[in-house]
């Protein structure tokens, strides 16, 4: 936004695929280890969720485990795949600001 004539230098198919591909295997990689760990987690409850889908709270509670690890591991890796991108997206918005403040004319915003 802030140099629209760079944006298809920048923004090629090549870096396009690359974003993607990130994004895919960085939230396949974080949802795969959460899933390995609840699978080595030992369940005495009956196994009934009462709940339409198998949420990750109450398959915690049901576990007869000690889950204190699981829930800090899946809490730094949801801060891991979603910080980045925030962090991105504030950057971003600072630098549209910060270029449209430049502007020296009221009118020119």
């Amino acid at each position: 936004i802030c140099k629209p004539l760079l944006y298809l230098v920048l923004m090629n198919d090549r870096v396009c695929f690359q974003m993607v591909a990130g994004s895919w295997i960085s939230g396949s990689l974080a949802i795969n280890i959460t899933i390995y760990l609840m699978s080595q987690l030992q369940f005495c409850d009956s196994g009934k969720i009462n709940h339409f889908f198998c949420d990750f709270n109450p398959i915690l509670k049901m576990s007869c485990s000690d889950t204190h690890m699981i829930k800090l591991l899946t809490t730094l890796l949801a801060a891991i795949c979603s910080l980045p991108p925030f962090l991105l997206t504030l950057a971003s918005y600072v630098s549209i600001i910060s270029t449209i403040m430049g502007i020296p004319s009221v009118s020119g915003r």
